[in-house]
């Protein structure tokens, strides 16, 4: 890809983000890099750290989301959306045992930092075309 596409990011509703990426061509990728942070909570000795990353009709109505017309994804059960991930954990959390009950990951630890991966590239996500 040539350059820099157009791409609109909203804050529709707390906790809800839309990114529109245009002129996307077939077969061509994008890269997609943003800091967001969050306080969690403790479940007895567990910290559970989700992220959807799609609004569909298993995650409930996206109208109910403050999510407009143009945000709201066309779903096809067949589509395949694949991603990679990548979160950076800093600080006391980083030598916690780090694990994933959906998606294989791999943890790479470095200077007070772990870095966790999906294990395999191209994780099939949501069900948007």
């Amino acid at each position: 890809m040539d350059g820099d596409p157009p791409a609109m990011l909203q804050n529709p509703s707390p906790g809800i983000y839309c990114l529109n990426i245009a002129n996307i061509q077939s077969g061509e990728g994008v890269t997609v890099s943003f800091t967001y942070g969050l306080f969690l909570s403790w479940q007895g000795h567990d910290l559970r750290f989700v992220i959807p990353t799609t609004i569909a009709p298993r995650y409930g109505r996206p109208e109910q989301a403050g999510l407009v017309e143009h945000q709201i994804p066309e779903t096809d059960f067949l589509a395949e959306n694949r991603h990679d991930l990548t979160i950076a954990v800093h600080g006391r959390l980083s030598s916690a045992k780090i694990s994933s009950p959906s998606h294989d990951i791999r943890v790479q630890s470095e200077d007070g930092t772990a870095r966790v991966s999906l294990a395999a590239s191209g994780a099939i996500c949501g069900c948007t075309v």
